[in-house]
Parts: structure tokens; sequence; C-alpha cells
């Protein structure tokens, strides 16, 4: 099964909280928690959810869902504060406790 998303990815994060983990059993998800999620009606992968913000509506979309290369690699890590505590973080990407836009 294959999905295609309709624009352009202006943003990537991993996230690392813990309602992220809980939502898709990983310690990191490349963004951040739902308003409203979509499964797939085969395998039950997240595919995409939103979130409502006072600016509009956001469409996420976890890269681990994608089977093409991103354009857009993530920026930094975001929730590092509630991240799991055996996951250790490898690269060289900015850390935020919270919100990269919070800081």
């Amino acid at each position: 099964m294959q999905y295609e998303v309709a624009g352009e990815f202006i943003v990537a994060y991993n996230c690392h909280c813990s309602n992220c983990r809980a939502t898709t059993g990983s310690a990191v998800i490349e963004d951040n928690g739902p308003d409203h999620a979509m499964g797939c009606r085969e395998c039950w992968s997240l595919v995409y959810f939103t979130r409502t913000a006072p600016e509009g509506m956001y469409v996420r979309v976890p890269y681990g869902t994608r089977i093409d290369e991103p354009a857009l690699r993530p920026m930094a890590h975001m929730f590092v504060g509630s991240k799991a505590p055996w996951y250790e973080i490898s690269d060289d990407l900015p850390q935020h406790d919270e919100y990269p836009w919070d800081s």
C-alpha cells in the first residue's frame, strides 16, 4: 500500500516525547503528538496525524512510513527532556527539551 503527500515538507524534527513514543512504539518519531491520527488499514502503521495551533492546522507525516528518501532531513531533536532513558542520540543535531520554537 502507498500514499502520496500533496505539498512540500517545511520542517522536520525528531520528537522524543512520551506521547509520540506511546503512539508509535518507537523511541523517536519525526515530529510530535496527534490531535487526530490515521493509521493504515492493512498494517496499522501511523500514516499521518494533525495538530491544531493558533496559526492553523498542521498535517504531520512520520518519516518512517515513507518509501522514498525525503528531500528535507530532520533539523533538530525536540522533547529531549522526556526521551526514553535507554535511547542515545548519536548525531550532532541541536537538542531541545521542548519545542524548538519555544526556546
